[in-house]
């Protein structure tokens, strides 16, 4: 008997269908089902736990149950690349930022099916936070010498 949480069929053709079949993340949406080439289809869509289906994994939640780990609101659709990604980079994909995916995936295809489309803004202020020096030293470089800019590169 398996100790991990997964889900179940019904509950991961809900994810995929919330999602609209896209990845969730941003910067991907990927359509993760189609043609196979022949009179097939091929999906390469993941419904990826946001907290993990078991103890030690990827933001794993003590405080969920069993069932809470296997429910609809505890998965995300992505494509297999990024549901790697998402779980071998933990750092920079916390659980809130994966539900954040989610949200405004279902809101796109929500709204997709009823012929309008989001553009997602990016945020300066959270690039900043997560570049501080560098940022800095950018500011600098304009401050003191607005109009001189060097390439290093050849």
């Amino acid at each position: 008997m398996s100790n991990r949480d997964d889900f179940r069929a019904p509950i991961i053709r809900t994810i995929a269908q919330r999602a609209g079949y896209r990845c969730s993340n941003q910067t991907c949406l990927r359509p993760a089902i189609g043609p196979d080439g022949a009179d097939d289809s091929a999906s390469i869509g993941v419904a990826a736990h946001i907290t993990a289906a078991a103890e030690g994994g990827p933001r794993y939640d003590p405080a969920l149950t069993s069932r809470e780990r296997a429910a609809a609101e505890n998965g995300i659709w992505l494509c297999q690349t990024c549901s790697r990604l998402v779980d071998v980079d933990v750092i920079s994909h916390s659980k809130e930022q994966l539900r954040e995916w989610k949200t405004f995936a279902e809101m796109r295809a929500y709204l997709g099916i009823r012929g309008f489309a989001i553009a997602v803004s990016r945020s300066f202020q959270k690039l900043e936070g997560k570049m501080p020096s560098l940022v800095m030293e950018m500011r600098n470089h304009i401050r003191n010498a607005p109009f001189i800019r060097v390439c290093n590169s050849r």
